[in-house]
C-alpha cells in the first residue's frame, strides 16, 4: 500500500469518522475484522463493537474533535499524534462535565488497504 493511501486513510479516519461521527464510511476505510484499542483503554473487535464505541464517545463528548499534528509513515509502520479537544457533556468515568484538551498518539495498522 502506498504511503499516500495510508495517509488518506488516516485522514479520513480522523476527519470524517471521528470529527463528524460518520459511521457510513466504515466499509470504505475499516477492515471487517478491525481490532481497536481506544484512548480510554476499551478494546473493540469488529465493526459492530467499534460502532458502539463511536456512539459512546459521541454521547460523552458531542463536540469531540481531532486535529492531526503529525503522521509518520515508513514501510509498514505508522504513527501519528493528534490533539483531541472535547467538552465532557455527561458524568463520565467519575468526572463531572468539563472542557479538556489533551494529546494522544495512535499507531494504526493496515490490512488489505483498510485500517
Amino acid at each position: 500500500m502506498s504511503q499516500n493511501r495510508n495517509r488518506l486513510l488516516i485522514e479520513r479516519f480522523y476527519h470524517e469518522l471521528w470529527n463528524r461521527f460518520d459511521k457510513t464510511i466504515f466499509p470504505d476505510i475499516l477492515a471487517e475484522d478491525l481490532r481497536f484499542r481506544g484512548s480510554l483503554g476499551q478494546t473493540k473487535r469488529g465493526l459492530a463493537e467499534f460502532g458502539d464505541y463511536v456512539d459512546f464517545i459521541q454521547r460523552a463528548f458531542p463536540d469531540f474533535s481531532n486535529e492531526i499534528e503529525e503522521i509518520i509513515s515508513e514501510g509498514d509502520k505508522r504513527s501519528l499524534s493528534s490533539l483531541i479537544a472535547a467538552l465532557i457533556a455527561v458524568r463520565f468515568l467519575g468526572s463531572r462535565p468539563r472542557g479538556d484538551t489533551f494529546s494522544t498518539q495512535a499507531r494504526p495498522s493496515f490490512n488489505s488497504g483498510a485500517i
